[in-house]
């Protein structure tokens, strides 16, 4: 009898774990999602509206010798570089996957993606 009451705490609290985990990882989900709707708008505001006090915005680039180079960029130059996209040129970027860890409150996402310029494949 303990071992049934023991099991069915168990699954009861590992149920509620679990609800809770997948719970909080939709809300990291629709931060994502709130972004990428807001860049292929080109809206500023809504892209902005899930960032948190001072983020850090940081990319991978190839320099001009070819070597690889993190570069720090600001919120606000990234924004107003993806609203300054000419109205002619469309992009979709397109979210593969959603990888999703939370600690806490810290919560990583990895989206492996795949971004299109004019319609074709850029990367």
């Amino acid at each position: 009898m303990k071992r049934l009451v023991a099991t069915a705490v168990f699954v009861i609290f590992g149920t509620f774990a679990f609800a809770q985990t997948t719970s909080e990882e939709e809300k990291v989900k629709e931060v994502v999602d709130t972004f990428f709707e807001g860049f292929h708008a080109r809206d500023s505001l809504l892209m902005k509206s899930v960032f948190y006090e001072d983020p850090v915005i940081q990319t991978i680039a190839k320099g001009k010798n070819g070597d690889t180079q993190l570069v720090n960029e600001e919120l606000e130059k990234l924004l107003k570089g993806i609203v300054s996209i000419p109205l002619k040129t469309s992009f979709r970027e397109i979210l593969q996957d959603y990888v999703i860890k939370i600690d806490g409150d810290m919560a990583n996402a990895w989206t492996p993606y795949s971004f299109y310029m004019n319609e074709t494949f850029s990367h």
